[in-house]
């Protein structure tokens, strides 16, 4: 599976639980079997990680991501689908692989809701799987309800909840077949 990761945080508290969550994830998954790729994005994107790139051990990739720097600004959530689409087109893994992207956002963007389907048709036109997290209150599960094909690959997460349980609900939502 190629499994790419774009998430964006206005708060400091937040974008350390995304990256726990995304290390509680690389923990479950098969080093042999999924390649990673994350995207940090504010005002601007940044990939960080391609799928080409190869770690020797889990831990070292987990201490990779838990190195990532934040990404200021509002969320470019239009560039970010955009960039998961550069980013799909060049992965070289061929055709029987999997492929998911995982959006996590902690706010809205200031993009149309019909701009970002049109962007995520494009995804799901190459065969990549959105799966969609709106991590607090500030987060519009209308909006990041947009990107998804189907309503059970929408995430939401309004209270305080530990990196394992949201592990567990982005998993179950990565493998449903939808």
């Amino acid at each position: 599976m190629d499994l790419m990761f774009a998430i964006s945080s206005l708060y400091s508290a937040n974008f350390q639980i995304m990256k726990q969550t995304i290390n509680e994830i690389i923990e479950r998954l098969s080093m042999n079997q999924t390649s990673y790729s994350v995207l940090v994005f504010g005002a601007s994107t940044y990939k960080r990680l391609d799928f080409g790139t190869s770690f020797s051990d889990k831990q070292t990739l987990k201490d990779f991501i838990m190195a990532l720097s934040n990404t200021p600004g509002k969320p470019a959530l239009a560039k970010a689908l955009d960039e998961a689409t550069r980013t799909f087109d060049g992965s070289s893994r061929g055709s029987g692989v999997a492929n998911v992207l995982v959006v996590i956002m902690d706010s809205n963007s200031s993009v149309p809701e019909a701009v970002l389907r049109t962007k995520t048709e494009q995804l799901q036109g190459r065969k990549v799987k959105v799966v969609s997290v709106a991590l607090g209150n500030r987060a519009s599960p209308a909006q990041l309800g947009a990107i998804v094909k189907h309503k059970d690959n929408l995430v939401v997460i309004r209270g305080m909840e530990h990196p394992a349980s949201m592990a567990s609900d982005i998993i179950n939502a990565i493998l449903r077949s939808k």
